[in-house]
């Protein structure tokens, strides 16, 4: 007979952070949305890390890996209370930059956390 060994809840690995969960948006289909009160200018995370890696560029053509928070939150042009930060870390020959998530205000509890961002560039004269 083996003995188990169950790991402390706060060992675990957590998808999401403490403090956050997925919801439905109003919005686009779900969103990251606060379980509580989060202050003003608090780093949420690591959102994005680029890679250079070829194999790993198969399944993410633009060389972004998504967090868990990366991947939920929605994006408003008029009501952003947070910033992405591009933070340029290269600390492995195949990884590169970084982006972090930032509160512009506090955030209450239920808030949908939700960012200004342009998924594109433009091109050509305008």
């Amino acid at each position: 007979m083996h003995d188990t060994y169950t790991v402390p809840h706060q060992e675990t690995w957590r998808p999401l952070p403490k403090g956050f969960k997925l919801a439905p948006s109003k919005i686009e289909g779900f969103g990251l949305f606060t379980t509580e009160f989060i202050p003003k200018d608090t780093n949420l995370g690591i959102t994005h890390v680029y890679t250079h890696d070829v194999i790993i560029r198969m399944m993410y053509p633009d060389g972004w890996i998504r967090s868990g928070i990366g991947a939920w939150y929605n994006h408003s042009d008029t009501e952003a209370n947070c910033e992405s930060i591009h933070v340029g870390v290269r600390r492995c020959p195949n990884s590169g930059d970084t982006k972090t998530l930032k509160t512009l205000r506090d955030i209450l509890p239920g808030e949908e956390i939700l960012v200004q961002y342009t998924i594109y560039l433009p091109r050509g004269d305008f």
